[in-house]
């Protein structure tokens, strides 16, 4: 006598089910994180091909002696520091019948979501990149981040990178980091050996008895609270955010950024947008994403500070 027929993988009718697509889900991406503390500037139309800021001298004041001409009279000089933005695109195109047979009805719309995040995306790893035009340096390929980086970091920032002649960076002032760094800079901040002062502090992922017993700082409480050191840390005037937009590199090594908000520059030429064409001989519908920046810096050797930190992914 013959079983029940039933219909799957195991059953007799093995390919009559149909497959059915309950979600559609669009992968996330790191975005709009770093254009937050920059300066942004607008290139208006018709007014050339680049943004430019003018700079003057400083000038230099001296001891003079009652009576006696000064005979010091400072000479003027300016700087220009140009920023040419360049077009960023997307294209994509969809045929009628693709449209026609996919499960997911509304992948025109999907599309278009895709592309413009793809704008964002590459609009934070531009920002980043431009880590590595600072010209003052901290850590190394095989440097730690700790709260004394960043710390000094901002002495830099009040100096100007000068003893010399101070040009303290105006603020507000940024860290923004690697979270695989940031996150060992971060641990460091909460006392896990036994007792304060031990050498181990900060080393394993274990709270110590001083932890437990409630002798820790106001810092450390915060940390325990869930008050997001590994996502913000407020420092004073230093502000400390993640971002996994920086650059990392196979060693793998962060090439982070510490600055004033007026040594980053976003300059915007053309705001994203996306236009839907029909293209009768393809049957089918192009989809474009378009949108014109530039990033630089400006000040970099007073106003920003290139910064290499070991960037493992943590463990513990």
């Amino acid at each position: 006598m013959a079983g029940t027929n039933t219909a799957g993988s195991s059953g007799t009718l093995q390919t009559s089910l149909p497959t059915v697509f309950s979600r559609f889900m669009l992968l996330e991406q790191e975005r709009g994180k770093v254009i937050n503390t920059a300066t942004r500037e607008t290139l208006q139309p018709h007014t050339g091909s680049a943004f430019n800021y003018i700079n003057y001298n400083q000038f230099v004041a001296q001891s003079a002696t009652d009576g006696v001409d000064a005979a010091q009279a400072q000479t003027l000089a300016d700087t220009k520091t140009a920023y040419s933005p360049a077009e960023v695109v997307v294209n994509a195109v969809v045929s009628d019948r693709t449209l026609a047979r996919v499960a997911d009805p509304k992948l025109l719309a999907e599309i278009g979501e895709i592309s413009m995040n793809a704008l964002e995306l590459k609009e934070d790893q531009d920002g980043c990149a431009k880590f590595s035009s600072f010209t003052p340096t901290l850590g190394g390929t095989s440097t730690v981040a700790t709260l004394g980086h960043l710390l000094a970091g901002e002495a830099i920032l009040r100096i100007g990178n000068s003893t010399a002649t101070p040009e303290p960076a105006p603020g507000p002032w940024f860290a923004t980091l690697h979270p695989n760094s940031m996150a060992a800079a971060a641990v460091r901040t909460i006392p896990l050996a036994a007792g304060p002062g031990a050498t181990s502090l900060g080393t394993a992922g274990v709270l110590g008895q001083a932890v437990v017993g409630g002798a820790i700082n106001d810092t450390g409480l915060q940390v325990l609270r869930g008050k997001g050191l590994v996502r913000q840390l407020d420092m004073g005037e230093l502000m400390v955010m993640a971002d996994a937009n920086v650059a990392i590199n196979s060693t793998p090594t962060t090439t982070n950024g510490i600055y004033s908000k007026r040594g980053l520059v976003f300059v915007s030429e053309v705001t994203p947008y996306m236009r839907q064409e029909r293209d009768e001989s393809l049957r089918g519908i192009e989809i474009t994403c378009v949108t014109s920046y530039a990033w630089g810096v400006y000040r970099p050797a007073a106003y920003g500070i290139n910064v290499s930190f070991d960037g493992t992914t943590p463990t513990s």
